[in-house]
């Protein structure tokens, strides 16, 4: 059985650093794996992203990491997306609500979404290795819910400018 499969599992790295946090999860970690995520955004009925409130009352556009967590959420439908993709659906003033249904929802402050697009080599870097002294046992790609397991092997290669070289997070 899968992760996907196994009740409660997480399927995803970035559902697995949400998870796994004691507190909060550090925000260049967030960003980190944001940078590299397929997010799927909840749709209303007239095909549009669907923005709710939060349970702290802040507007959020609901966002799923993976296929375990979008079939808990009552949507009218879906559109899969990047993290670009991600940004150009958040108006200003709308933060992320990841995960809303799951064991571990997590509110995403839309500047920080947006930030994980701007963050340079130096600031990767750093994060990169964060995430693998957090997470020792899988260094580099593979495609398990493992947080480390979300760290492209050759970061050039998705071309963003950092890669040329209901928790209230």
């Amino acid at each position: 059985m899968t992760a996907a499969e196994t009740p409660g599992a997480s399927a995803d790295p970035l559902d697995t650093l949400l998870r796994t946090a004691v507190e909060q999860p550090p925000l260049d970690l967030v960003q980190l794996l944001l940078r590299d995520a397929v997010l799927d955004v909840a749709l209303d009925d007239r095909g549009k992203p669907l923005v709710v409130y939060s349970p702290d009352n802040a507007l959020c556009l609901i966002v799923t990491t993976g296929a375990a967590q979008r079939d808990l959420v009552p949507a009218a439908g879906w559109q899969q997306t990047d993290l670009l993709g991600l940004i150009t659906l958040l108006d200003d003033g709308v933060d992320v609500l990841a995960n809303p249904y799951g064991p571990v929802a997590a509110r995403i402050h839309g500047d920080d979404v947006r930030g994980a697009w701007l963050l340079d080599n130096d600031a990767l870097e750093q994060a990169r290795a964060k995430l693998r002294e957090r997470y020792p046992a899988q260094r580099t790609g593979g495609s398990s819910g493992h947080p480390a397991g979300a760290l492209r092997a050759d970061p050039a290669a998705s071309g963003r400018p950092g890669d040329r070289q209901a928790k209230d997070w």
